[in-house]
C-alpha cells in the first residue's frame, strides 16, 4: 500500500460505495476528454466493472485483474488497474526459436483506467497510483514488463508516462503505446 501526499492506494474490493466512486472518477475523466460523444456502452469493462476488475478476496492467481484506488480523506481521488496482457499473438508472429524463447519468458501486464479526479490533478495522485501499480506488478505479480496506451493527442497523459520512464512504442489507430521494463 503506497502512501504519499496524504493519499493511500489500496486494492479495490467489493465495497459498493468505493466501487461507485471509482467508476465516477473514471467516467468524469473520460467525459471531460471526449465530451458529449463519450458513450459508456462502448466500454464493456465500465459497463461490467465488477466482473472485469473485482475478484474474490481469496483470489490468489497472479494473473487476475485488479483495480486500485487512491483515497484522500476517505474519498476516491484516483484509479488504476492491472490486467493480464496476452503475448500469444506476439509469440506466434516470431519467426525463430530464439525470439520465441525471449517472448515466452516475459510476463506482461497492462495498465488501464488510470484516472485522477479533476481537483486532484498535478498534485502527485497519479504518480502515487502508478508507483503502487509498478510495485504490485513486480513484487506481487512477478511481471517483467508493463504496457499502457493512451490517446496520442491526450498531451497530459502522454507527458505523464514519458515523465515516469515509459518508452514510446509507436502510434497505432490514434493511440500512443508505451512499454516499461521492470
Amino acid at each position: 500500500m503506497e502512501r504519499q501526499h496524504g493519499v493511500t492506494v489500496q486494492k479495490l474490493l467489493m465495497d459498493i460505495q468505493l466501487v461507485e466512486d471509482a467508476k465516477a472518477v473514471i467516467l468524469e475523466g473520460l467525459k471531460e476528454h471526449w465530451g458529449e460523444s463519450f458513450d459508456v456502452n462502448f466500454n464493456e469493462d465500465l459497463v461490467n466493472f465488477e466482473s472485469h476488475y473485482l475478484v474474490s478476496v481469496v483470489e490468489t492467481t497472479t494473473n487476475a485483474p485488479a483495480m486500485y484506488v487512491a483515497l484522500k480523506d476517505g474519498r476516491v481521488v484516483g484509479t488504476g488497474a492491472l490486467i493480464p496482457e496476452d503475448v500469444q499473438e506476439e509469440i506466434q508472429s516470431c519467426c525463430n526459436t530464439e525470439d520465441f524463447a525471449k517472448v515466452e519468458e516475459r510476463k506482461v501486464m497492462r495498465i488501464v483506467r488510470m484516472s485522477v479526479a479533476k481537483e486532484c490533478r498535478r498534485c502527485g495522485v497519479g504518480s502515487v497510483v502508478l508507483h503502487e501499480l509498478l510495485r504490485v506488478a513486480k513484487q506481487e505479480r512477478g511481471c517483467t514488463d508493463l504496457v499502457v496506451e493512451t490517446t496520442a493527442g491526450w498531451d497530459d497523459a502522454v507527458a505523464f508516462y514519458l515523465h515516469n520512464g515509459f518508452i514510446p512504442q509507436g502510434v497505432r489507430d490514434g493511440d500512443m503505446h508505451f512499454a516499461y521494463k521492470l
